[in-house]
């Protein structure tokens, strides 16, 4: 038996159902294919949350964070971008994109494993796609932008080298 654990974050659709859902026009799709919130314009009605397929939008309902309190980190990052009663979910770091410093995404960085990868969708795909690599959902006909790359994933207890 063999157990594969997957992150799952926003699949940023190309059809991305969360944007038809959203009845204040809060969320929305940029020209690069990132799916944004405008949580100025977020009402909070979690229409947004029902519509994703990857259940991977969440509401902040207070300020009290996922486990009862917030940590010294988490009290920086909450105050500054999470107002309560809106939606929020992964922006690809498009805040990180937009300086154009070549910062990479948050998740990248922080991957010890070197597991994940940001790049071109075309590049990445090709990859995916010639390594037996797959999106989730494809039946949902969303066409995420998310691609999981199976030779990425390591056995338990072997080491992947990085050459």
């Amino acid at each position: 038996m063999r157990k594969t654990i997957l992150p799952v974050l926003c699949n940023h659709c190309e059809n991305a159902p969360c944007v038809e859902a959203c009845p204040s026009g809060a969320t929305t799709k940029r020209e690069d294919g990132i799916v944004v919130i405008d949580k100025e314009v977020c009402i909070g009605c979690k229409a947004c949350v029902s519509a994703c397929p990857y259940g991977a939008r969440y509401f902040y309902e207070s300020e009290t964070g996922y486990f009862g309190e917030l940590n010294e980190y988490e009290q920086v990052k909450y105050a500054e971008d999470m107002p309560t009663g809106k939606v929020d979910k992964c922006t690809f770091c498009a805040d990180r994109i937009d300086a154009g410093k070549g910062e990479v995404q948050a998740c990248v960085a922080a991957c010890p494993a070197g597991a994940r990868v940001f790049g071109d969708l075309e590049e990445i795909k090709k990859k995916a796609l010639d390594e037996g690599g797959f999106q989730l959902a494809p039946e949902n006909g969303t066409n995420p932008s998310v691609w999981y790359i199976p030779n990425n994933v390591v056995e338990a207890g072997e080491a992947k080298s990085q050459n």
